[in-house]
């Protein structure tokens, strides 16, 4: 009885397995980011079929942290001294944010039929927990915008690399692969596992955004750019992540029915392409800049999830510190943004809870 308090579910069990299935899959007729799109369709497919799926936190915490360490890897002191290069291209994601947010919401409105909390909270590219949370606590339908956010951040993942794909020249060859693991160093290990947890820590006492991937993001960034450690990790460490990022993803759709989905997945559709264009657009100026190139300014301004995107940027070597640090201060400014215009949605009285639970 003891022992099962710490096996995994059936449910997790399952998930994984399907998962495992769908990367393996994608992997063998060599899909980009196949442990991640494979694990996403064939998780997807069981979760709507009826099947029941799901990661715990702790699994999705610890691979966001995993991704982080890959992320902070693409550091480079060069990186790190372009960061004040990039207040243009930053400054536009300022403007950015709010015109796509605003656009898709009056999409959604008129198109959709959405209540405007529920339009407004579906618009937002941020985080789908929060979105859902602050949303729902403001009056929205939580269901409607658990969906259309998670229709969102599945959508942009797949047409995302597909874009980069039809965009990049046909003799920059396939993604950039990892370098060849070398031997291993237990210290370097110990110092890259303890500070990034240290990091982790820090990240989450400032309550910084997505603090498992910001945390271990910054923290190896540090030590690879000051050549503190220069371990070489392995690929199969990335595609862990990657199914499991995948697996997540595709068992949020658990408890919506078909025809529940199919009813918002058009009106969806059309929100996320007017993104799309929009992202295109400024991406396109963007990359007038200087040291700005199209690829990495659209993987930056694209409204995906950040861990997703960022994991783009990583797999085709566009940039990911660029990529990472446009993403997280994306979120930054909607997680801030967004218990504000909640506050103004109710005219400063508490908003009400809601009944109906957010799928996770």
């Amino acid at each position: 009885m003891l022992l099962s308090k710490f096996l995994p579910s059936r449910p997790v069990v399952l998930t994984l397995a399907i998962g495992a299935v769908g990367g393996f899959l994608a992997d063998v007729i060599d899909l980009p980011l196949a442990w991640m799109l494979g694990a996403l369709a064939t998780t997807m497919i069981a979760s709507i079929g009826g099947v029941r799926l799901c990661i715990p936190d702790g699994v999705r915490l610890v691979t966001l942290a995993v991704i982080g360490v890959f992320l902070g890897t693409g550091f480079t002191d060069g990186s790190l001294a372009r960061i004040g290069d990039w207040a243009t291209s930053l400054a536009a994601l300022v403007v950015f944010v709010p015109v796509s947010t605003v656009v898709s919401t009056v999409y959604y409105r008129r198109i959709g039929r959405f209540d405007r909390v529920t339009a407004l909270f579906s618009a937002t590219p941020g985080g789908l927990t929060p979105m859902v949370v602050i949303g729902g606590a403001s009056g929205g339908d939580m269901r409607r915008i658990a969906l259309t956010q998670g229709l969102r951040v599945v959508f942009l993942v797949v047409l995302t690399p597909l874009l980069v794909l039809g965009v990049q020249p046909a003799d920059d060859g396939p993604p950039v692969a990892l370098p060849a693991v070398a031997a291993i160093d237990p210290v370097e290990v110990a110092v890259l596992v303890g500070t990034v947890l240290a990091g982790i820590a820090v990240a989450r006492l400032l309550r910084v955004p997505a603090a498992e991937m910001t945390g271990a993001m910054f923290t190896t960034a540090a030590l690879y750019a000051t050549g503190t450690v220069a371990l070489a990790l392995p690929e199969t460490l990335l595609n862990l992540a990657l199914w499991l990022l995948g697996s997540a993803l595709g068992a949020r759709f658990a408890g919506f029915g078909v025809r529940e989905l199919l009813s918002v997945t058009w009106v969806a559709l059309g929100a996320i392409a007017l993104m799309l264009v929009l992202a295109l657009v400024v991406a396109a100026l963007v990359s007038l800049l200087p040291d700005v190139a199209f690829l990495p300014a659209l993987l930056a301004f694209a409204p995906g999830g950040v861990s997703e995107m960022c994991l783009i940027a990583l797999a085709f070597d566009l940039d990911p510190a660029f990529v990472a640090f446009h993403h997280l201060v994306r979120l930054t400014l909607i997680l801030l943004a967004a218990p504000l215009v909640a506050r103004v949605l109710y005219g400063g009285s508490e908003p009400p809870a809601r009944a109906t639970p957010a799928p996770s």
